[in-house]
């Protein structure tokens, strides 16, 4: 939602008559001031983490691709957990909105090029897109949170597609206990202490008086074989004089 462009990423490039193509095709008629651009990238299979999420049907031989407003994968804004309200132009997140809306529409129901399904009053409001980033950006969406069945994004956002589709089912994916590709640390939740510990004036205040204490020490040690001569001259002068 934050870029002039859109990207088209595939793992193989989608062939002539192709459904990928054919959405495509559909992708670039929309609006001829959006470019859609596509990105191929061969999958590396060495990562532990996939580049984008099309990869991991690509790899089970299955039609797919990633639209988004990124070039690479390699870019902060892909992998940040900063990805707050601010970052978000809620202009182009409608209007990107509507061309995929626009080419899906067009696609499924094969309609000609010059119609426009999701035009007003049916076209994508900017203000209900901004409700909705709101709400997501004011929720915790760490994969160990949303993998809990009462996790209330989850719920809301399946809420929120039964007002529109029918037969909305959340599926929850488990990782194989014996060679997962994935861990999540189910402890989201910890207590934290607070321990009220003196300024750092007193830490100062203790150095200097060590330091004080070792130096006496020191020069004791130093002085005192002179200390002992001293004293042992006085007591033999007063024997001297007894006698």
């Amino acid at each position: 939602g934050g870029a002039n462009s859109l990207y088209f990423h595939v793992s193989k490039p989608p062939r002539d008559n192709s459904p990928g193509a054919n959405f495509l095709k559909e992708l670039k008629s929309v609006k001829s001031n959006v470019p859609v651009e596509v990105v191929h990238k061969k999958i590396n299979l060495a990562e532990e983490v996939l580049a984008w999420e099309h990869e991991r049907y690509s790899i089970r031989k299955l039609s797919a691709f990633t639209l988004s407003s990124l070039k690479t994968h390699k870019q902060p804004l892909r992998s940040t957990i900063l990805d707050t309200k601010s970052s978000v132009d809620i202009s182009q997140l409608a209007r990107n909105t509507e061309i995929v809306a626009q080419a899906l529409a067009r696609h499924i129901y094969n309609l000609s090029a010059d119609t426009f399904p999701f035009s007003k009053p049916m076209g994508v409001e900017a203000d209900s897109l901004k409700t909705y980033i709101e709400f997501l950006t004011a929720q915790p969406r760490s994969a160990q949170l949303l993998a809990d069945k009462n996790n209330p994004l989850v719920l809301a956002l399946s809420q929120l597609l039964s007002g529109y589709i029918k037969d909305v089912k959340v599926s929850y994916q488990t990782p194989d206990k014996r060679d997962p590709e994935f861990v999540f640390y189910d402890i989201t939740k910890a207590i934290v202490n607070v321990y009220s510990v003196k300024p750092a004036v007193f830490d100062l205040f203790l150095t200097f008086a060590i330091v004080i204490y070792l130096t006496i020490v020191y020069v004791f040690i130093q002085g005192f074989p002179k200390l002992y001569s001293v004293m042992l001259r006085f007591t033999t002068q007063k024997k001297s004089k007894t006698y």
